[in-house]
């Protein structure tokens, strides 16, 4: 009898199934309330206390604390690295510029000439131009510099490295004055001229004007535009080749 009831079908399910379905929501709901009896401190099981919510807001203010030491320890041993191993004040650039429509009026862009003394420790010479004056100012770091000396001598610390020459003194040309289109492309004053078109450019101001002019007057290249390199000089590729030997 026992087992024709549990196989008497109800709307197609068989009795056997219903009650253990039930069964099931019983416990569910037996579950839920254990859930929220309350324990002996008073807080109910299974909801948050707030106990809880303030030791993770204090977690997460110390991750934020431990994340901005991290940030702050990696500034300063990056500041420190950068003061032995600095960087040339001059780096290269490649810059395009608009032909001018008439060579007659010249070129936006003046030039002056400069010398190079031979020296690698040109390359940490900061060079200012008074175009009212027409004068060039150099700034030199001083001779007991630790980062520049640490460069120049690859890591000996010689003093003497600081002016030793590589090459004999050369003239150059200079970047005097700049338009817009030096600004959008991070060229400034003081920039040394080192090639015109991709040729490496070997001359004076003069020769430069007239090679730009000459260029200009022949229609010059795609859409009328020329392009120079600046600071590609020797003493900066030295000085670069000393701070990667040194660096690592």
């Amino acid at each position: 009898l026992l087992s024709e009831i549990l196989t008497t079908s109800i709307g197609g399910v068989p009795l056997k199934k219903r009650l253990m379905k039930l069964s099931s929501v019983y416990v569910l709901i037996d579950e839920c309330e254990k859930a929220h009896q309350k324990d002996p401190t008073g807080n109910k099981k299974g909801v948050v206390s707030n106990n809880f919510r303030t030791n993770r807001s204090k977690s997460r203010i110390s991750r934020r604390r431990l994340s901005l030491a991290k940030n702050q320890a990696s500034a300063r041993m990056h500041a420190e690295f950068m003061n032995m191993h600095p960087l040339p004040v001059r780096m290269p650039k490649y810059a395009e510029f608009s032909l001018p429509k008439d060579p007659q009026h010249g070129l936006s862009l003046k030039f002056t000439n400069d010398r190079w003394d031979g020296t690698v420790k040109d390359a940490f010479c900061k060079i200012t131009v008074v175009p009212l004056y027409d004068k060039i100012l150099k700034t030199c770091p001083s001779k007991t510099h630790p980062g520049v000396l640490n460069v120049l001598s690859e890591g000996h610390m010689t003093p003497e490295s600081i002016d030793s020459r590589i090459d004999i003194e050369k003239g150059r040309v200079i970047l005097k004055s700049i338009n817009q289109e030096c600004g959008r492309q991070g060229v400034m004053r003081g920039d040394v001229v080192t090639h015109l078109d991709d040729e490496e450019f070997k001359g004076n101001a003069v020769d430069l004007v007239k090679a730009i002019e000459e260029k200009a007057k022949k229609g010059g290249g795609e859409q009328n535009k020329f392009t120079l390199v600046f600071n590609a000089e020797q003493s900066i590729a030295e000085a670069l080749k000393r701070r990667s030997n040194v660096s690592w």
